[in-house]
Formats: structure tokens, sequence, C-alpha cells
């Protein structure tokens, strides 16, 4: 019973998501819709693995007539072995109060990277600053997962205030990740500071491979974060990091991470 409720779930999720990822609409026009991105991000553990973890990305974004499309070649050092990983992704804007994501990804070498990885959410903005989100998750380990998210967000002048949840459908252990996230917008709408805490692990995180296991153990985490203009062509981002993993039953270490990237748009 617990299987045939899982696959209707997974096949609902699928069929709703994909005509919107799909679906061409004009978006605001962009006089620099190129960027090209390049980003390092590093954790390190007190107690859990003996070497940090290391990643680096090369991106390229362009803002077209429906939305943004997005391409992205991450390599990793992790569990002292080193994968690269592809990810593709759009975000189409469907009219002026729904919108989208649509991800793809594969990596060379797991437990490096997940093999694959795809998603897709569904966006929609009500009256007052509202709007409601869900969609599912996909990861490909030895055995798959899948995941359902929903969420909330409300904008207040300046500020995005954002609740998300991501929950089982068909995992190894049954996993259930909450965060909430404020997002300050600054001179426009690239620049913005952000701080976020939650519970669990999101399959959205490049931290994901920790999904892969089949216990069902505890995470804590806050983070912060920037993007700001450096000029009207130069954009930086910057973040870090705090996370209490249960790595082993009643069991934890501390997580420290942090990123840098610079963005270049043409």
């Amino acid at each position: 019973m617990k299987t045939s409720t899982a696959n209707l779930l997974k096949s609902v999720l699928l069929l709703a998501s994909l005509p919107f990822a799909l679906t061409p609409v004009f978006a605001q026009k962009d006089s620099l819709p190129n960027t090209i991105y390049i980003g390092y991000e590093q954790t390190h553990f007190d107690q859990q693995f003996p070497d940090d973890w290391r990643m680096s990305s090369l991106g390229y974004s362009r803002h077209t007539g429906w939305g943004t499309l997005l391409g992205r070649v991450n390599y990793a050092n992790r569990f002292a072995r080193s994968g690269w990983q592809a990810e593709g992704e759009a975000y189409p804007v469907l009219s002026e109060k729904l919108y989208a994501y649509a991800g793809l990804s594969y990596g060379s070498d797991a437990p490096v990277f997940p093999q694959w990885r795809a998603g897709s959410t569904l966006y929609y903005a009500f009256a007052k600053g509202w709007e409601m989100e869900g969609g599912f998750r996909y990861l490909r380990f030895d055995q798959d997962i899948w995941m359902g998210t929903a969420g909330v967000s409300k904008y207040l002048g300046a500020w995005l205030l954002n609740a998300r949840t991501f929950f089982s459908v068909q995992t190894p252990a049954n996993n259930l990740s909450y965060f909430i996230k404020a997002q300050r917008f600054l001179n426009n709408e690239k620049d913005y500071v952000w701080v976020q805490a939650g519970s669990g692990i999101s399959p959205d995180e490049s931290r994901n491979i920790q999904l892969g296991t089949t216990a069902s153990l505890q995470s804590k985490r806050t983070a912060a974060g920037a993007k700001l203009s450096i000029s009207s062509r130069l954009q930086l981002t910057l973040s870090a990091g705090y996370a209490r993993d249960e790595y082993r039953t009643k069991t934890y270490g501390h997580q420290y991470s942090g990123s840098a990237g610079m963005g270049y748009r043409f």
C-alpha cells in the first residue's frame, strides 16, 4: 500500500510540473542578459570526516524572452575522491502571477555527487505579496530518492520572507527538513543580503549526498550570505554557514562552510 501511494504521488508531481516548465512566455527584458559565474565552496568537519569538502563551479546564465536558462559544471573533492557534475536549470515566467523551476543534473562519480538529480517547482503569486510553491525532487544514488516540497513566501517592502519544507515520498529513511529565510533587497532586485535557519538536509544543497544514507539523522543549521554589485557588470556572492549533524546515532559533529563567487554580466 505504501509503495502504491508513493508511485501515485510521484506521477502526480511529474505530470503537474512538466507542462509549466516547457511553456514559453515573455519576461522583462534585461539590457545585460548574459552572466558568466565562477565560485568556490569549502566545508570543514570537526569530527565526521578527516578532510574538508571542496567544490569549484563554472556557470553561464541567459535571460530570454520567457525566463532564465542556466548551465553549470561543478568539480568537487569529497570522501577523499574527486568527481564532476553538469547541471541545467530553467526558470520560465508563465504570467504575472505564475512561474516555475525545472532542473536536471548528472554526476560522474558517486558518492561525490548523486548520479542523477532532477526537480521541478511551480510558484503562484497571490494578492498582498503572498506566494505559494509546490513540487518534487529526485536523486539517484544506489537507489532512488523522491521528495516533495512545499513553501510559502511573503513580500514586506524590501523584505522577502520564506518558509519551505522537503518531505519523504520514497527515501532510504523518513527524511523531513524545513527552513525559514529572510532576504533584504538593497538598491535593486539583484542586490540583497539573507539569513537562513533550518533543520534537516535539503536536496537542493550541495551536501545533498548525505541523503543517500539509510539512517534518519538530525541536522540543525544556520547560514547567511549576500549578493552585491561591484559595478554594473560585476557581482560578488558570499556565504557562511554552520551545521550540527548527527552523523551516527546520538553522535554529533560540527560543520563550518563558506563560499565565494564572482559573476560578470554582458
